[in-house]
């Protein structure tokens, strides 16, 4: 699975949402199954501008990731995301690192500071 972009998604914005503050990210999917033109992640609480739980942000992400393979909410999208998920804690459990694509590591290091 790939992605293009990933971007956040502004806590208090309303655009294409409509009134649900609630919605956590979504996929813009390029070819099914394949690979995702952007994923948006609403990293932030609506008003209070705090970042949400890291746990909470892995579990938003490996959804939309499983968005790139299937579009509805089905039982094997959410098998999928599960694998996913497995996969992430196997990787950490044996004390591997996640790099991104310029090799600095994903994780660990200090919390981002609180306010817009």
């Amino acid at each position: 699975l790939g992605v293009n972009r990933l971007i956040e998604m502004c806590c208090c914005d309303r655009r294409n949402l409509g009134t649900n503050l609630g919605v956590g990210g979504w996929c813009k999917a390029m070819r099914r199954g394949k690979r995702a033109d952007t994923i948006a992640l609403r990293l932030r609480e609506p008003k209070t501008h705090k970042f949400h739980s890291r746990d909470h942000l892995l579990k938003i992400m490996w959804h939309e990731m499983s968005h790139i393979t299937h579009g509805n909410h089905s039982a094997v999208f959410y098998a999928l995301m599960e694998e996913i998920g497995r996969h992430y804690e196997l990787i950490i459990s044996r004390g591997r690192r996640i790099i991104d694509m310029d090799g600095f590591p994903i994780g660990g290091g200090q919390s981002l500071g609180g306010t817009r």
